[in-house]
């Protein structure tokens, strides 16, 4: 179960539907809580909200935000925002801002394909999401991130469906992003999502293409290893001290080692999805 149900069971005639959510949620669907919601008609079964998915990442936090639903045919689909909070260094974050923002493939990010304004209140309250979208809506971007709403990647528009072979969360290959750590972006872009469960580890991977020589692969596998053909990336990397080249949760201060991978891993992910060829 995604998202833990709360409120009420109820029948919504309107919408001849059985519904567990609160009442305030149910006249405004749009306000921060879950909803689950059975069709009176059919097998499917609806589910939206804020949630930490089944996965452990290690120290990697992360929150879903979106919906759920199982269809007839049986298939697990996702659709909405994901919020992850990889603690890399500041630079890194900075320049990896910059180059998705002014790749020639980006695209400006259509908000109203998006659930970001809804994202944005599960994930910091009513009050500070609309102080921060009301800045978003005068000034068309953030000068710098409000702290509330600021993570590492903030994803949105992702569609993710069940790759029951892999046993894993995999997005269609097109990413919306919203901000990543204390920068605007605001971009759509090729790329991927996957999300693996393991007996031993689960596995993340965050696959940024934005020409076939210039991308950035990212995976959590015990490790947080990244792959990629930027220079400049790699200049910022190795100018960084030892302590920032690890990823460090500043509430528990545990640690994962960040490291340059060497051993293809990113040909293999391309390899198996094919879709940036």
């Amino acid at each position: 179960e995604i998202f833990q149900p709360e409120g009420s069971l109820r029948y919504d005639n309107k919408n001849a539907r059985y519904v567990v959510c609160t009442t305030d949620k149910l006249r405004r669907e749009g306000l921060p809580g879950s909803l689950i919601e059975l069709p009176e008609k059919g097998c499917g079964v609806y589910s939206s909200g804020s949630s930490k998915l089944p996965f452990n990442f290690s120290i990697i936090d992360h929150t879903f935000i979106g919906s759920a639903w199982e269809t007839e045919s049986g298939k697990i689909k996702m659709s909405g925002s994901l919020a992850l909070d990889v603690f890399m260094s500041e630079d890194i974050e900075s320049h990896l801002a910059d180059q998705l923002t002014n790749a020639a493939v980006s695209t400006p990010l259509d908000f109203s394909s998006t659930n970001y304004e809804y994202a944005l209140r599960e994930l910091a309250g009513l009050e500070a999401a609309d102080n921060a979208l009301r800045e978003l809506s005068r000034e068309g971007t953030f000068k710098k991130v409000p702290k509330q709403i600021r993570y590492t990647f903030m994803l949105t528009g992702l569609d993710f469906f069940y790759d029951s072979y892999e046993d894993a969360f995999v997005s269609t290959p097109q990413l919306g992003i919203a901000t990543i750590g204390d920068d605007a972006v605001f971009r759509s872009i090729p790329g991927r999502v996957e999300m693996v469960r393991d007996r031993g580890r689960d596995e993340l991977v965050v696959y940024f293409h934005l020409s076939e020589n210039h991308w950035y692969y990212f995976e959590y596998d015990t490790f947080f290893n990244f792959e990629t053909n930027d220079m400049s990336f790699m200049d910022v990397w190795n100018n960084l001290k030892d302590k920032d080249k690890k990823l460090t949760n500043p509430i528990t201060e545990k640690s994962i080692k960040m490291q340059v991978s060497r051993s293809g891993l990113r040909q293999d992910f391309v390899d198996k999805y094919r879709d940036f060829e």
